[in-house]
């Protein structure tokens, strides 16, 4: 009790002052050219879109807000279902990286090394909306955005 009671009282001295520290937020956020097309994505896809992504890209789901068909970060949730690790490892499968799993220059020059039959295989088996790229990608779908790094198809359009 007595450790309740000057632990209180710190608290309460403390929160009566000022803060002494400013804190100062950036005027201007830099964007990376993953950071921008994932802010693009988010703003200007439907909610409900299924994405085919380079799997390393870690900060897609969060930064987008959308699904996606497969992707490494995906990964704990294999460790509390056996469905969902039978999916995944399905999904790793049909993009055909499962020789490669977690290194990413095999899974980069895999990726991007999708042929467009198994995209559309992909596309028609799962009902992917979009597929992003490497920007040297091409596709014969419509290319809704590309920056320097990246390009974005609708494969639905």
């Amino acid at each position: 009790m007595l450790i309740f009671l000057i632990i209180s009282s710190i608290l309460a001295i403390s929160l009566d002052k000022p803060f002494n520290n400013h804190i100062q937020f950036p005027k201007k956020i830099n964007l990376d050219a993953k950071t921008d097309m994932e802010l693009w994505i988010s703003k200007n896809t439907e909610k409900n879109s299924l994405f085919l992504i380079p799997p390393h890209l870690s900060t897609f789901r969060m930064n987008t807000k959308r699904s996606v068909f497969f992707d490494y970060i995906s990964t704990g949730g294999v460790f509390f279902s056996k469905n969902f690790a039978k999916e995944w490892k399905l999904r790793l499968n049909e993009l055909e990286l499962d020789y490669c799993y977690n290194n990413i220059k095999c899974t980069e020059v895999l990726y991007s090394d999708l042929k467009e039959d198994k995209i559309k295989a992909l596309k028609d088996k799962y009902k992917i909306t979009h597929a992003v790229f490497k920007v040297k990608k091409e596709l014969p779908y419509k290319k809704i955005y590309s920056n320097s790094e990246f390009v974005v198809y609708c494969l639905e359009c």
